[in-house]
């Protein structure tokens, strides 16, 4: 998208600029000017790190960081 720098010497005059440049926008440049904006929101952080643990079926501990009590699921008829 071409950017293009001008002067006003009103600030009526240049609200009124801002919303004629809006309203000449087709539904493609919108689109684009709003995933501009929302890139930050949705990037991923560059601290951010997957962590990954493998286990045995069967073996994994189970955290109870809240504190909970970690319940036992009943087993029933239709499990099997």
């Amino acid at each position: 998208m071409e950017k293009t720098i001008q002067t006003f010497r009103t600030h009526e005059d240049a609200d009124r600029a801002n919303a004629e440049f809006y309203l000449r926008l087709t539904s493609e440049e919108r689109l684009a000017i709003f995933l501009e904006m929302m890139q930050p929101v949705y990037e991923v952080s560059p601290g951010f790190q997957r962590v990954y643990r493998t286990c045995k079926l069967g073996e994994c501990p189970a955290a109870d960081d809240w504190r909970l009590g970690i319940q036992q699921l009943r087993r029933t008829e239709s499990d099997g």
